[in-house]
């Protein structure tokens, strides 16, 4: 008796499955194919992204081998207008250490200048080209250029919080406040970082 029961109702479940596979069977194909068709194009999307970005990455890279001055300036500008904002700038941040270096200073602190305000580009980018800028004009500036390139807010919420607070030392130093530069040069040794 308890066979017979137990095969009526594996009958009972086939015949459940067998309505449901009809019923939604359609619906679960078309479901997993969508599934298969969206990763299958996302990989190859991202497939193609990795060899364009390896591409310009070893164009940055071919820079540091090229003689020509003006050829290496003309890469980087192609590079400063591709897709990834971090790669473009630091081809940027490469233009105006290669125009400073070549003694192009202007040309290299306003390329420096315009990385601060592009707001494309990643905040340690930025910060780290207006350190650059700063680093090259701080005999220049007075302490009202000074404070309004480095607010008191930015150097605190700043990965180069230190670094600012030096050059901002520094800037005392230089224009003769020594009081002011001891006190600044105190303060950051105060920091147990």
């Amino acid at each position: 008796m308890s066979d017979i029961l137990r095969q009526v109702d594996e009958d009972l479940r086939k015949d459940r499955l067998k309505s449901l596979w009809r019923k939604y069977g359609l619906y679960i194909i078309l479901s997993i194919s969508a599934l298969l068709i969206i990763i299958i194009f996302l990989q190859f999307y991202n497939a193609s992204n990795k060899s364009k970005y390896e591409k310009i990455v070893e164009e940055y890279l071919k820079v540091s081998y090229i003689d020509n001055f003006t050829s290496k300036l003309e890469i980087l500008d192609e590079i400063t207008n591709s897709d990834s904002d971090f790669i473009a700038a630091i081809a940027h941040l490469k233009m105006s250490q290669l125009l400073i270096d070549t003694g192009e200073t202007e040309k290299g602190l306003l390329n420096l200048e315009e990385i601060t305000k592009n707001e494309n580009y990643e905040i340690i980018i930025k910060d780290l080209a207006l350190y650059l800028l700063l680093l090259n004009k701080i005999s220049e500036l007075n302490e009202i250029e000074i404070n309004n390139y480095l607010p008191q807010t930015q150097i605190e919420s700043s990965s180069f919080k230190f670094l600012f607070m030096e050059l901002v030392a520094i800037h005392s130093l230089i224009s003769g406040e020594l009081n002011s530069s001891k006190q600044e040069f105190e303060d950051l040794l105060g920091y147990p970082d």
